[in-house]
């Protein structure tokens, strides 16, 4: 096996492009993300990683990771594992900082224990995810209100919105940078709320690949809960995808949120892969 580490997103395009777009759902996060850092420098890393790992019969395992997220990991064969070693000595020998991994339950599992012997640094599960992916809305019973684009003016709520959405889902986060994230998104016209009176739900437009784009930071407020906001404010947002010329919406849950798991596939999306996030702790 040869693995190749590339510093730029058009150079690592040009090999694994093929191969994400054909599993463009399922690699969803690691070809939008090359694409936007091919496109724009929106994503600050000191020294980004692409990732590639082939044999004689093609690829194998890819990956992305821009310091400090996880690395971010996908292939399809059923024994990634030597492919796996290679990658963690590569990175160990390169003294790379790698926070955590994200990737398909075997592939992530076997790079936390395989990273966490090289480096000697415990790991732990941080979150179970599911990848679903719609092409069709099926219709919830709508609620009152209308789906609309964040301007300028909402920037204060979506920042708070967008944190109190990173600490319900328990995620890493972006902290201090929260704010700027929500005016990237609101200036690039990223960022959706449902209104209904007043804004009771919110979600943003991510990633979009050739084929199709990802919805995330979806949240409501907890005062607003429980009354079908969410089902109609994502059937509405991803409608509204599917009309503006994409082929399929891709959404990722956490699996302990039995609700959102179950409004999701009433709207119409499938599952697709299940993906496991583990960190790992400071020496």
């Amino acid at each position: 096996m040869l693995i190749t580490i590339y510093h730029d997103a058009a150079t690592f395009l040009e090999k694994a492009r093929p191969f994400l777009e054909f599993y463009e759902a399922e690699s969803n996060l690691i070809l939008g993300i090359s694409l936007r850092m091919l496109h724009s420098n929106s994503l600050q890393s000191d020294l980004p990683y692409f990732i590639t790992v082939e044999d004689e019969e093609g690829l194998v395992v890819v990956g992305v990771m821009t310091p400090p997220q996880s690395l971010m990991l996908y292939g399809e064969r059923a024994d990634c594992k030597v492919a796996i070693d290679l990658i963690v000595e590569e990175l160990y020998m390169r003294d790379a900082y790698v926070s955590g991994v994200v990737a398909p339950v075997q592939m992530a599992h076997t790079f936390a224990r395989t990273w966490s012997i090289m480096a000697k640094q415990p790991y732990k599960l941080q979150r179970q995810e599911r990848i679903y992916v719609l092409t069709e809305v099926e219709e919830p019973t709508c609620n009152a209100g209308q789906l609309v684009l964040a301007t300028e003016a909402d920037l204060d709520l979506v920042t708070r919105w967008m944190y109190a959405f990173q600490v319900d889902a328990g995620l890493r986060g972006w902290g201090p940078e929260t704010e700027n994230i929500a005016r990237r998104k609101i200036n690039s016209c990223d960022m959706y709320l449902w209104f209904d009176g007043q804004p009771v739900s919110m979600g943003g437009r991510t990633r979009p690949t050739i084929n199709g784009v990802g919805l995330n930071a979806v949240y409501t407020p907890p005062e607003f809960r429980r009354r079908g906001y969410a089902s109609t404010f994502v059937a509405q947002l991803s409608q509204h995808m599917l009309d503006m010329g994409q082929k399929f919406c891709v959404l990722f849950t956490d699996l302990a949120n039995a609700t959102a798991n179950s409004i999701y596939q009433q709207i119409g999306y499938k599952p697709v892969c299940d993906v496991d996030e583990y960190h790992f702790s400071a020496t």
